[in-house]
């Protein structure tokens, strides 16, 4: 399964129990100059950003069963660690329940 469907089971998911928001971290296509543009967004962050009163914030960085964290990615899972906020990296809807329930 792709990531973005993963990543589309997840969201469903997680909105039951609480705010998430999907990350777009690919550039948006602009027809008239034919280029993408930018999201501004800082290069490593998560595909979803998750919290609740239940289970504090959390960032899932969904990954295909053989997908890997790039460079950037591991550099924000450590300053995830180092300052003690939850982050994973999950592959189907089944890790995330495990998290969240």
């Amino acid at each position: 399964m792709k990531e973005v469907e993963i990543s589309k089971q997840i969201m469903q998911y997680l909105k039951l129990f609480g705010y998430a928001y999907r990350i777009n971290t690919v550039g948006i296509y602009d027809q008239a100059k034919h280029v993408y543009r930018s999201t501004h967004s800082s290069r490593g962050i998560p595909d979803i950003y998750f919290m609740s009163k239940k289970f504090g914030v959390i960032w899932f960085e969904v990954k295909s069963t053989k997908g890997k964290l790039n460079y950037h990615q591991k550099v924000f899972k450590t300053l995830c660690f180092d300052c003690e906020v939850q982050h994973h990296v999950v592959r189907s809807l089944d890790d995330v329940m495990e998290i969240v329930k």
